[in-house]
């Protein structure tokens, strides 16, 4: 469905713009450190949208109150309209992760009852439209490494902080010194760009 409204809000983290649709919500693009930059993604992805609704402002209590430790569930309709049915699974069992909890790309693999497919659970992953909202921060390598985060691993590794991973920063160092180690080509200012289908 279309993208109708957005709720721009700054958290400890940066700015995060929350979109949504009739059906529910469909983007969270950020955290980010320039607002300007966030609201020409969101309109680059989305076109113009509407000040936000009660559901925005809900999630945004939530997410804001998640962000300042508060152990939040996040259980809101989805809009995932034109993603695969694949992604979806993928979505749908990274929303199981408890608060606090790591999870590897292989155990969620097998989660989903696809074993041998560690690889392109990580692709989904890493698509996921949803960070925050669905926890991909709580997916890590085989070896405990972060290994990626579309936010950037610093972003990542603050969440795991939050979540009671005090080992967070040694986990991202791990990352940072593998061999063929590139940051998030997603990390703001090269976020891509989600189409409005």
């Amino acid at each position: 469905m279309k993208a109708e409204r957005k709720n721009l809000i700054e958290t400890r983290l940066g700015w995060v713009i929350l979109v949504s649709s009739s059906i529910g919500l469909k983007s969270v693009i950020g955290p980010g450190d320039n607002h300007d930059l966030l609201i020409e993604q969101a309109e680059a992805s989305f076109g113009r949208l509407k000040d936000p609704d009660d559901l925005l402002g809900e999630i945004a209590f939530k997410l804001d109150s998640y962000l300042n430790g508060e152990h939040i569930t996040f259980d809101y309709k989805s809009d995932l309209f034109g993603y695969t049915n694949f992604q979806k699974q993928v979505w749908t069992a990274l929303k199981q992760i408890p608060y606090g909890t790591l999870v590897t790309y292989g155990s969620l693999a097998r989660s989903i009852g696809r074993p041998k497919s560690a690889r392109p659970v990580g692709q989904a992953v890493g698509a996921n439209p949803l960070t925050i909202i669905v926890p991909c921060h709580r997916v890590v390598g085989s070896d405990g490494a972060l290994t990626g985060f579309g936010q950037g691993l610093s972003v990542k590794e603050e969440l795991l902080r939050l979540e009671g991973h005090s080992d967070a920063g040694e986990q991202r160092k791990r990352t940072e010194s593998r061999k063929n180690f590139a940051p998030a080509k997603r990390s703001l200012g090269e976020r891509k760009i989600w189409k409005n289908l």
